[in-house]
C-alpha cells in the first residue's frame, strides 16, 4: 500500500512538472536515487520523446537512466546511451555529473567485460579528485578500482585503493560501506597470505556490517582461525555462522569449514559428515575443496580405495577450475589484446589528426606570414614612395628658390644699374645745385650700390671659374674625344669628383632626387652634366644613341611624373637646375 501512495505520488509530481521545463524532474530524480533508484524508472518512462528533448536534458537523461538501472542491478547492452551523457559533460564545467558520468561509463564497460576501459575511465575521475565533493561517489570508485584489480589477482594494487574507499566512507560515516570494503581488505591480504593482517580487517567489518553480512564473516574469520590452529576461535565463529538461516552456497561453505575443524581436531566421525554435506555444493571451490579434505581422512584411515576415489573427483574438479581459470585468464589477455588494438587505433588517429592540425596551422602561419610581409612591404613602398616625393617636392621647391633668386639677383644688379647711372648723372649735373655733404651721399650711395653688384657678378664669376677649370681639365678632355676609348672605373670615378667638385657635390644631389639609379643611369646624368653630345654617350657606355634618348626621357619622366618626358627637358633639368 505505501509503495502504490509512493508512485501515484510521483505520477502527481510529474504531472505537475510536465507543464514546466525537466529540470525540476531531474533533480526531484537525483533526489530520491539512493533510496528508490526503481521508482527513478518509473518517473523517467513518462518522458515520451527522448530525441525531442534539448542536448543537456537528454544527457541528464541518459545519465539517471544509467544510474537507475545500474543501482536496480539491470545488465546493459552497450555503452551507447552512457557515451550521449559523457560527451556533453565533458564540454561543461559540472565536475559532479561530469565524474558521475565517467564512473557509470566505467560501471557499464566493466559490466560488459571491457575491464581496462573501465579502470581508465575511473582513473579520469580519482586525476580530478579534489575538483569533486561528491565522498560516495570517490568511495565507490577507489572500491571498484579495488575490485578491478582483485579481478585480476593483482592484490597488492587493489589493497591502496580499497583503503582510499574506506576514508570515504568513514567520512560519511557509511558503516555499510565500510563493511564492505573492509571485508575486501581481507580477502586481498588473504590471497597475499597475511593472516594476521587480514584477521584484523575481518574483524573491523565484522563490528561495522549489519546483521545479514555476519555470516559471511564469520564464516571466512573461521576459516582463518582453522588455518592458523586457533581452532576454539574458528569453532566459536563457525558456530556463529551456523545459527543464522543459511541459503545454499553460503550453507555448504560453512558445512565445509565445519568439517574441515573436526579433521584438524580428529573428530572424525564430524569430520566426514560435514565434508560429505559440502561436497554436495554448486561451487567447484567448495566440491574440490571437500573432496581433498576428505580423501586426506581416507589416507589417514589407510582407506585405500576411498582415497584414490575421493583423490580423483579431488583432482577432476581442480583441472576443471584450472580451466576455468585459463579461460579467465585468455579472456583476460584477449581483452588486453583489443584494448592496446584500439588504442594504437586511437593513437594512430591522434597522431594523423595532430598532423592536420600541424599541416593545417602552418598554412596557416604561412598565410598570416605572407599577409605581414605584404603589408609590411606595402608600407614600406608607401614610406618610400612618400618620403621620394618629399625629396621631389623638397628639391622641386630648392630649384624654385634658386631661380627665383637667381632672377632677383639679376633683377637687383639690373636695378642697381640703373640707379648708379642715376647717381652718376645727377653728379654730373648737380654740381651747383648740391653741396659736399650731399655730394659725398650719393657717391657713397653709388659705391655701396657697385659693391653690391660685385658681390653678386662674384658668386656666378665664382662658379664659372670653376665650370671654365673642368672645361679644361684632362678628364673633361678625355670623355669628350670621338675615338675609340673605353672609360675604365678609375675614370668614371675622376669624372664623378671632378663634378662634385665643380657643381657642389653634385652626385650626392643627383642621389638625393633619384632615390635609386643603376650604374648607367648615373653615368648618362653625369656625361650629360658634362655636356658630352649624346652620340659620344652611347660610344662611352656602348649602347645605341635611341637607348641613351629613352634613359634620358625616363630618368626626367621619375622626377616629373605628371608631365611627358624628352631628351631635351632632361638635359635642361640637368644642366641648368642641377
Amino acid at each position: 500500500m505505501k509503495n502504490n501512495l509512493y508512485v501515484f505520488f510521483l505520477f502527481f509530481i510529474t504531472g505537475l512538472m510536465s507543464c514546466s521545463h525537466h529540470s525540476g524532474l531531474y533533480e526531484h530524480a537525483e533526489k530520491i536515487m539512493s533510496q528508490h533508484p526503481d521508482s527513478v524508472l518509473t518517473l523517467l518512462s513518462t518522458i515520451q520523446d527522448v530525441n525531442d528533448l534539448s542536448e543537456k536534458d537528454r544527457a541528464m537523461y541518459y545519465l539517471l537512466l544509467t544510474e537507475a538501472e545500474n543501482k536496480t542491478y539491470v545488465k546493459p547492452t552497450s555503452d551507447s546511451l552512457i557515451t550521449i551523457a559523457v560527451e556533453f559533460f565533458d564540454k561543461t564545467e559540472d565536475w559532479e555529473r561530469k565524474a558521475k558520468a565517467w564512473y557509470y561509463k566505467g560501471r557499464v564497460n566493466q559490466d560488459l567485460g571491457d575491464v581496462l576501459h573501465a579502470q581508465d575511465y575511473y582513473l579520469k575521475v580519482l586525476q580530478e579528485e579534489d575538483k569533486i565533493d561528491d565522498n560516495a561517489l570517490l568511495g565507490r570508485i577507489n572500491n571498484s578500482m579495488g575490485m578491478l584489480y582483485t579481478y585480476q589477482e593483482v592484490y597488492e594494487r587493489a589493497i591502496p585503493y580499497q583503503q582510499k574507499a574506506l576514508e570515504y566512507f568513514e567520512i560519511m560515516n557509511d558503516s555499510i560501506g565500510q563493511s564492505f570494503v573492509l571485508r575486501d581488505i581481507g580477502r586481498n591480504l588473504t590471497a597475499l597470505n597475511k593472516i594476521d593482517s587480514a584477521i584484523i580487517y575481518y574483524e573491523k567489518a565484522l563490528y561495522k556490517c549489519n546483521l545479514k553480512n555476519k555470516p559471511s564473516i564469520y564464516r571466512e574469520l573461521a576459516n582463518l582461525y582453522i588455518d592458523i590452529e586457533d581452532y576454539p576461535r574458528g569453532f566459536d565463529y563457525i558456530k556463529m555462522a551456523l545459527s543464522f538461516p543459511l541459503k545454499s552456497p553460503l550453507l555448504e561453505s560453512s558445512y565445509f569449514v565445519l568439517g574441515k575443524f573436526y579433521q584438524k581436531t580428529n573428530q572424525i566421525d564430524s569430520a566426514y559428515y560435514y565434508l560429505r554435506c559440502s561436497a554436495k555444493s554448486s561451487r567447484l571451490q567448495t566440491q574440490a575443496a571437500s573432496y581433498y579434505h576428505l580423501a586426506q581422512l581416507e589416507l589417514f584411515n589407510r582407506n585405500w580405495e576411498r582415497y584414490a576415489s575421493n583423490q580423483v573427483k579431488y583432482e577432476v574438479l581442480r583441472d576443471s577450475i584450472s580451466l576455468v581459470k585459463q579461460t579467465e585468464s585468455i579472456r583476460r589477455m584477449e581483452n588486453l589484446y583489443d584494448y592496446h588494438k584500439a588504442e594504437a587505433k586511437l593513437l594512430h588517429a591522434d597522431i594523423l589528426l595532430n598532423r592536420l592540425k600541424v599541416r593545417n596551422l602552418s598554412m596557416y602561419l604561412f598565410v598570416i606570414v605572407c599577409i605581414v610581409a605584404v603589408v609590411v612591404i606595402s608600407i614600406l613602398g608607401y614610406v618610400q614612395i612618400k618620403r621620394k616625393k618629399l625629396r621631389l617636392q623638397e628639391h622641386r621647391d630648392m630649384l624654385i628658390a634658386l631661380e627665383k633668386k637667381h632672377k632677383e639677383d639679376l633683377t637687383r644688379i639690373s636695378e642697381n644699374e640703373k640707379l648708379i647711372e642715376e647717381l652718376e648723372r645727377l653728379l654730373q649735373e648737380s654740381s651747383v645745385a648740391y653741396n659736399e655733404k650731399e655730394k659725398e651721399l650719393m657717391t657713397l650711395q653709388k659705391l655701396k650700390l657697385e659693391v653690391e653688384n660685385q658681390s653678386l657678378k662674384y658668386v656666378k664669376t665664382e662658379s664659372q671659374l670653376l665650370v671654365d677649370k673642368f672645361r679644361m681639365s684632362d678628364i673633361y678632355y678625355k670623355f669628350h674625344i670621338k675615338e675609340d676609348w673605353r672609360p675604365k672605373d678609375e675614370d668614371w670615378n675622376e669624372l664623378f669628383t671632378a663634378l662634385d667638385e665643380t657643381y657642389d657635390k653634385f652626385t650626392r644631389r643627383l642621389m638625393s632626387v633619384f632615390s635609386r639609379l643603376t650604374t648607367t643611369e648615373l653615368r648618362v646624368c653625369c656625361l650629360v652634366k658634362a655636356n658630352v653630345p649624346p652620340v659620344t654617350i652611347a660610344m662611352l657606355i656602348v649602347t645605341t644613341p635611341t637607348n641613351v634618348s629613352m634613359i634620358r626621357k625616363r630618368l626626367y619622366e621619375k622626377v616629373y611624373p605628371q608631365e611627358k618626358g624628352s631628351s631635351e627637358k632632361f638635359d635642361r633639368f640637368i644642366r641648368e637646375y642641377l
